[in-house]
């Protein structure tokens, strides 16, 4: 697992933690997306974009081939966000209160 901060100008302006393997159910070496986030007066200025391809080209050069991510349904605007950089729902995550 790895922390990613993303600067601009020297000053932290992303978040990012990844956790890579060869899962079952991705059947492929995988660099998985856990923690996403852009500091509030950085949104909407390109800084996620910029920090996601930067992800990804750190996720290839550890032999990835792919890129996977869980967010919760009720956050439409991330959804937006990763399906206008080309990633797509392809599986489900269920969870349980216990």
């Amino acid at each position: 697992m790895e922390s990613l901060i993303y600067e601009v100008d020297g000053v932290p302006a992303a978040y990012a933690a990844i956790r890579y393997g060869t899962y079952l159910h991705h059947c492929a070496k995988t660099a998985e997306l856990i923690e996403l986030d852009v500091v509030e007066p950085m949104r909407k200025e390109g800084v996620g974009t910029k920090f996601l391809k930067d992800i990804e080209m750190l996720a290839r050069q550890k032999g990835c081939v792919e890129l996977a991510l869980a967010t919760n349904q009720k956050r439409k605007k991330a959804h937006r966000f990763y399906e206008k950089r080309g990633m797509k729902q392809t599986h489900f995550t269920y969870t349980k209160n216990i």
